[in-house]
C-alpha cells in the first residue's frame, strides 16, 4: 500500500486481506477520505506561522460583536466576503482573502500553560515526561528524500520556545535547520552557511572524505547515537557549504527591493519571504515562530499598533506572492497558535490563557477555500460546534501533505509510536 497517498483499490485490497492491521473501521475511515484527496494532489511543502504566546480568538478571527462590552471591550468587527462571517478590526487584507482558505474556529484542549500548549498543538501528542514528540515539522522530513536542501527549517529567535519545534525522539537529521537570525535586521546572517574564513572548497572537501573514512570505520565498531548526530550534522552543513544555490535561498539580497517592502520591515514580514524562498529551494516544512502575542495587559492597544498590522501585511503578501509564482497549489499554509484567549477582559484589559477555544487557518494546497468549521457560543468561551482536538488538526495537516495520519515512527529502542494518536482529518477543509 502507498503510505503517502493511498488510493481506494489499495485500501479495499489491502482491507480484504486484512493485513497490515487495517481494520474494518479504518478501511471505512480511509475510503471516506480517499476521495477527497483524489480531487487535488497532496501539497509538497508547509509553512507553519506560529503566533507564539497565544493569539485572541475573540479579536481576530472569532469576534462577537453582539457580546457584553465586558466581553468585546471597544474592538470592532469587519465584514468579510462570506455571509454573516465576521473577522476583528486591524485584519482588513485577511478578511478579504477569506475565500481563498480554510478557517477552524472550534479547536479545543485543556492545555492552558504555555510549554504544554505548544508542545500539543506543534505535535498532536500530550507534554509528557516519558517521550518527547517530534513537532510537525520534524515529522514530515521522514517521508521523502532530500538532497542538498534541509528537509526542514525553523525561524525563531528565542532558542527556549524553539525547543518545541524539534526532533523529540528522531534522529537528529529529522531536527530543523535554525535560523536563530532576524531577517529585518541588517546584522541578520544564517550561521553554517559559508566555510570558515581560510577554507577553501577543496580543504572542505578534503575534510569531508577524512571524515567519510572515519566514519566507515567507526560503523563498524560502533552505533553510538552521539556519533550519527555529530555525522548528519556535519552533512548537513557540508551540503550547504558546497551548494551555491542552497546558500542563496537564504540571502534575502536577492530578492527585489520593493517586493520585501510589500511583505513589511519586520521580523514577521521578511520571515514569510525568507519562508517562500526556502520553499521554492526545496525545504519540506518551514516554521515561523512569531513571538509577542501573550496579551495579559492591554490587549486591544498591542494587537492594533503591532500584531494584527503586521500578520495582515505578511500574510496577505504571502499568498499573493504563492499564488503569482505557481505555488499555491503545491504549499500548504498554518496559522496557529498555543491557544485562544479569555473572553472577559482582565482589570489590566487584557486576556488571560484559554484553551477552551482556539483558531486555525489552513490555506493553500488541497484545502478547500471558504470554508469555516466550527463555532464558539456568543461569549467565544465554549465550543458548541464540530469540535476539533489538536490531533485532529495534526491528522488534517498530514493528510494534506499526503501522509498517511497512522503511519509508524520508531523511537530509538525500536518501539513504534503513531504518527497521531486518536485524531481524524477534518474533511470540511479537504479539497
Amino acid at each position: 500500500m502507498n503510505i503517502i497517498n493511498p488510493n481506494r483499490r489499495e485500501i479495499l485490497r489491502i482491507g480484504a486481506l486484512g493485513v497490515g492491521g487495517l481494520t474494518l473501521a479504518r478501511t471505512l475511515e480511509l475510503l471516506e477520505t480517499a476521495p477527497l484527496l483524489s480531487n487535488k494532489k497532496p501539497a509538497t511543502r508547509a509553512i507553519l506561522i506560529w503566533l507564539d504566546g497565544g493569539a485572541s480568538h475573540i479579536d481576530t478571527f472569532d469576534p462577537k460583536p453582539n457580546a457584553p462590552e465586558e466581553i468585546r471591550g471597544n474592538w470592532k468587527s469587519i465584514p468579510t466576503p462570506l455571509p454573516n462571517i465576521q473577522f476583528g478590526e486591524g485584519l482588513s487584507r485577511l478578511a478579504a482573502e477569506l475565500p481563498n482558505f480554510a478557517l477552524i474556529r472550534s479547536i479545543n484542549s485543556d492545555a492552558g500553560e504555555h510549554e504544554i500548549a505548544r508542545h500539543l498543538m506543534l505535535t498532536g501528542y500530550p507534554l509528557t515526561p516519558a517521550l518527547e514528540y517530534p513537532s510537525f515539522g520534524s515529522a514530515a522530513s521522514v517521508f521523502g528524500q532530500y538532497a542538498a536542501f534541509p528537509p526542514y527549517v525553523a525561524i525563531s529567535q528565542i532558542p527556549e520556545h524553539a525547543k518545541q519545534l524539534g526532533s523529540g525522539f528522531l534522529p537528529a537529521e529529522n531536527a530543523p535547520f535554525l535560523i536563530d537570525s532576524n531577517p529585518s535586521r541588517p546584522e541578520y546572517g544564517v550561521r553554517d552557511l559559508f566555510a570558515p574564513a581560510g577554507l577553501d572548497a577543496a580543504r572542505v572537501d578534503r575534510r569531508k572524505a577524512l571524515l567519510d573514512e572515519l566514519d566507515t570505520f567507526a560503523k563498524k565498531y560502533e552505533t553510538n547515537a552521539a556519533v550519527r548526530a555529530r555525522t548528519a550534522a556535519f552533512e548537513r552543513a557540508w551540503r550547504l557549504i558546497a551548494s551555491k544555490e542552497a546558500r542563496d535561498a537564504f540571502d534575502l539580497t536577492k530578492e527585489d527591493s520593493k517586493l520585501r517592502a510589500r511583505y513589511g520591515d519586520h521580523a514577521l514580514g521578511q520571515s514569510c519571504i525568507l519562508a517562500r524562498r526556502l520553499a521554492e529551494a526545496g525545504a519540506r516544512f518551514i516554521t515561523i515562530m512569531d513571538s509577542g502575542w501573550d496579551h495579559h495587559g492591554r490587549v486591544h492597544e498591542e494587537l492594533s499598533r503591532h500584531r494584527l498590522p503586521k500578520l495582515d501585511e505578511a500574510v496577505s503578501t504571502l499568498f499573493d506572492d504563492l499564488r503569482k509564482r505557481g505555488l499555491w497549489d503545491d504549499t500548504l499554509i498554518i496559522i496557529m497558535g498555543d491557544f485562544g484567549r479569555t473572553p472577559k477582559l482582565n482589570n489590566a484589559n487584557g486576556r488571560d490563557h484559554w484553551p477552551r477555544a482556539n483558531c486555525c487557518i489552513l490555506a493553500g494546497g488541497a484545502v478547500k477555500g471558504g470554508t469555516i468549521v466550527g463555532a464558539t457560543d456568543e461569549r467565544a468561551e465554549q465550543v458548541v460546534e464540530r469540535p476539533v482536538s489538536p490531533a485532529d488538526l495534526a491528522a488534517t495537516i498530514y493528510t494534506i501533505l499526503g501522509i498517511d495520519p497512522d503511519a509508524e515512527l520508531r523511537t530509538p529502542d525500536g518501539r513504534p509510536v503513531k504518527l497521531v494518536n486518536n485524531g481524524t482529518a477534518v474533511k470540511e477543509v479537504l479539497a
